[in-house]
C-alpha cells in the first residue's frame, strides 16, 4: 500500500514538473512574441523617421 502511494506522490510530482515546465515554456514564447511586436514597432517607426528625414533633406536641398 505504501509503494502504490509513493508511485503516485512521485506521480504528481512529475506532473506537477511537467507543467510547471509547460508554463515556463510558454511564458517565454510570450515574451519573446512581446519583444519582437516591441522590436518590429521600434523598426518600422526608425523605417519611416528615416524616410522623414531623407525627403526634407532632400527638398531642403533641391529649393
Amino acid at each position: 500500500m505504501q509503494k502504490n502511494e509513493k508511485n503516485l506522490q512521485s506521480h504528481q510530482n512529475l506532473q506537477a514538473h511537467l507543467q510547471s515546465g509547460r508554463m515556463q515554456t510558454l511564458k517565454k514564447e510570450v515574451h519573446q512574441t512581446k519583444l519582437g511586436k516591441q522590436a518590429e514597432i521600434i523598426t518600422t517607426t526608425y523605417v519611416e523617421h528615416m524616410k522623414n528625414e531623407c525627403w526634407l533633406w532632400k527638398n531642403k536641398n533641391w529649393t
